[in-house]
């Protein structure tokens, strides 16, 4: 990771009262330090908080944290100017907030494996303890990283490049706040047909990389795809946790880990789109005379099966299964 950017600044507000601002003057060094507090607070984010995923309001006008975000990248505003504006703005939606209460706002912008990122999470203090080197006990506040409940990652790559999921929010010990999402301008999560996308190619992937055998993945995905449709049949979330534990019982969480990841953007709870997972099926035959085997992806659209005749038809033969039955034909 390349730490590019950071600055804190402080939003003070207990429930029912005013919010006022405390802004820091200029961004951080980027030392050592500032690195190791981000990639701690990553850690929490991808692997503790279950994020959720969507994408930003068509209006930047009545939602422009997203055109601070593009003048800061077109080097219209630096970086200070940007997040002074960014929290104007979530000053003025908390205020509409009674119960809402303020805390430390971190802003950071950097990037991993050539795709850049801005994080925005509010973090509060809590009181720890600790002993000195004459072994007297004195008391220190600490930013609370493990309760990462208000937290935001726009990934720069797949926003300039028209992808989904870009936008993706923690979700800790309680629901995302509303007025967290009004202010990164993010009201909706993402469609049953994004989100099922996502879930699919995270699902076929990890699945192609397990060490075992073919049948047991066919009966893996299988297994995947009826807890998929029982969930859309009965118009229930799919849980990622609980696919999760699904694949694999002794490491429950390896599963969700890899999926929330970055590069799926997979959330913790998925409406699903039957006709979009229905490619994680397969459909085998196997007798001591043929084994047939395809994805259900591909019905009606290279395998087409007549009910009335009993007939499988496949159309558009792959070259390498053409040549064989070719040189078959011929004798070779």
């Amino acid at each position: 990771m390349e730490l590019h950017q950071l600055i804190v600044h402080r939003l003070d507000k207990e429930q029912n009262g005013i919010a006022k601002l405390e802004l820091r003057k200029k961004p951080y060094k980027i030392s050592d330090l500032e690195n190791e507090f981000i990639n701690e607070s990553k850690e929490v984010y991808y692997h503790k908080s279950n994020p959720n995923f969507g994408v930003f309001e068509s209006s930047a006008t009545s939602y422009p944290y997203q055109k601070l975000v593009d003048d800061y990248l077109n080097e219209k505003n630096d970086f200070l100017n940007f997040t002074t504006k960014a929290m104007q703005h979530f000053l003025t939606v908390i205020q509409k907030e009674p119960q809402a209460t303020g805390g430390n706002v971190i802003f950071a912008h950097y990037t991993i494996n050539k795709e850049s990122f801005i994080l925005v999470m509010m973090l509060n203090s809590k009181k720890q303890f600790n002993v000195n080197d004459d072994l007297g006990l004195y008391d220190v506040f600490v930013l609370d990283i493990e309760k990462l409940d208000l937290a935001n990652t726009l990934n720069i790559s797949k926003w300039r490049n028209g992808e989904d999921t870009y936008l993706s929010f923690a979700k800790g010990r309680k629901e995302i706040s509303k007025y967290f999402r009004y202010f990164i301008g993010c009201t909706d999560q993402t469609s049953a047909v994004q989100s099922s996308k996502a879930l699919k190619g995270a699902l076929l992937d990890y699945i192609s990389d397990l060490d075992i055998d073919n049948p047991a993945k066919e009966d893996l995905r299988n297994k995947v795809f009826a807890y998929c449709v029982d969930k859309i049949k009965r118009r229930e979330d799919i849980s990622l946790s609980h696919l999760s534990s699904l694949i694999d019982e002794e490491n429950p969480d390896a599963f969700k880990d890899f999926a929330a990841s970055e590069k799926y953007g997979v959330s913790s709870l998925i409406k699903g789109h039957k006709q979009t997972l229905r490619s994680l099926k397969f459909y085998v035959y196997r007798s001591k005379e043929l084994t047939l085997e395809f994805d259900s992806g591909l019905i009606d659209k290279t395998v087409f099966y007549n009910e009335k005749k009993n007939e499988i038809l496949i159309k558009n033969v792959p070259e390498a299964l053409k040549k064989q039955l070719t040189n078959s034909n011929n004798g070779e």
